[in-house]
């Protein structure tokens, strides 16, 4: 058995502070949440959403022998100013190297370290790369709660946070319990700031997101030849992401401060970026100039779409 000062300390010396460790059973009460969301379309075309459901609502079923789930919350906040140009905007988690990456070799290193200490002990790091309800685990671990936008908040970070999750096949001497107040029990309370501030109407119901109306989705998911004309008058400028309903967040206003993390710095092309800037880019010197970063995976072809005047 894993004691949780050992998982503390190794986190700690990677540079994570917001964590909890969960029983394998966690989400249990998500499937209907999950089916209703999906049967609803909200998931647009994104396919890979559907496929393995099941094992989205059960970690024992995405990696068999999984007894523990240690969930991380990693503040990426660059600054309010970050991002933001004057023709052009990028949602603020893309503004430094790619999230995935830098929070699956923090895990990995802290599984290597427990390893050493703890004979037998097996486990795998994820980070948005498995069919896991990452949010509702980290609500469930602790972390805070989720908001009407649908992200998780936290009361270190706000909702500028990139989740992590890493298994292990062992269990641990205490779990945590879930965060004290869910949305319905009032921390968001009566606001709607950020429903009512979506220029798309995304935010269908209180948590609930229909990506068919969302920027984000298609500015990054969407492989479309063109935006359709309600996301284009609506757009105010985003050209990867969106972070409107993330602005206006009274949470982010009273507890945003700026990452800690040297990774998620904004590159210097993203710290005030402009359309000129990636219209003029070939897709060899995009390739360059966004090595390990999220704008790779969408690439260029989809960037410059989204620009378009």
């Amino acid at each position: 058995m894993i004691p949780r000062t050992d998982i503390q300390k190794q986190l700690n010396d990677v540079g994570i502070t917001q964590w909890g460790v969960l029983t394998t059973d966690a989400l249990k009460n998500e499937a209907q949440r999950l089916t209703a969301w999906l049967e609803a379309g909200h998931h647009a075309d994104m396919d890979w959403m559907p496929r393995h459901a099941e094992k989205r609502v059960s970690p024992s079923d995405l990696w068999e022998g999984v007894q523990s789930v240690v969930v991380v919350a990693v503040n990426y906040f660059p600054g309010w100013e970050a991002g933001q140009g004057d023709d052009l905007k990028i949602a603020r988690y893309a503004l430094g190297k790619d999230y995935h990456k830098v929070i699956r070799r923090k895990l990995g290193k802290v599984l290597k370290a427990l390893q050493a200490e703890h004979e037998g002990l097996e486990g795998r790091p994820f980070v948005d790369s498995a069919p896991l309800l990452e949010k509702a685990l980290a609500v469930q671990a602790g972390l805070g709660w989720q908001g009407k936008h649908s992200l998780l908040i936290t009361k270190e970070a706000g909702s500028w946070v990139m989740l992590g999750a890493l298994f292990l096949n062992q269990a641990v001497d205490a779990y945590t319990s879930p965060h004290e107040n869910t949305l319905e029990s009032g921390h968001c309370g009566t606001c709607t700031r950020c429903i009512t501030a979506c220029p798309t109407e995304a935010i269908v119901s209180p948590t609930v997101v229909d990506s068919r109306r969302c920027i984000a989705y298609w500015t990054i998911e969407n492989g479309d030849d063109a935006l359709p004309d309600f996301i284009q008058d609506n757009q105010q400028d985003w050209g990867f992401g969106c972070d409107i309903c993330q602005d206006v967040c009274p949470w982010n206003l009273k507890f945003s401060n700026v990452t800690e993390e040297p990774a998620f710095a904004p590159r210097a092309v993203l710290a005030h970026p402009n359309r000129a800037y990636f219209q003029s880019l070939s897709e060899a010197a995009f390739a360059q100039a966004f090595e390990n970063s999220p704008l790779r995976r969408t690439g260029l072809r989809r960037i410059q779409r989204n620009i378009m005047l």
